[in-house]
């Protein structure tokens, strides 16, 4: 290797994620944690990340997301149970 070529490998750093992604501000979201309790063992509902997203990659997850400005807008279903 040429001296021009090992000084610039010397010089190269490994990359951090905070060096080549912006800084974001935290946004509102929500989680859902879905229990299925239809049967005698208990299962709960979670999707798994793709392996080539940046954020997490390949892990499971609760199913959930941002908070949209209309979602206030949308009519209740039904009244929340006093015991929920």
């Amino acid at each position: 290797m040429t001296d021009v070529a090992q000084a610039a490998t010397e010089d190269k750093k490994p990359e951090k994620e905070a060096d080549h992604h912006p800084y974001y501000r935290p946004k509102d979201a929500a989680t859902l944690i879905l229990v299925d309790r239809s049967s005698a063992t208990p299962k709960v509902l979670v999707g798994k990340r793709h392996d080539n997203v940046v954020f997490m990659p390949g892990k499971f997850v609760f199913p959930g997301g941002r908070v949209d400005k209309a979602d206030n807008r949308i009519p209740v279903a039904a009244a929340i149970p006093a015991r929920a």
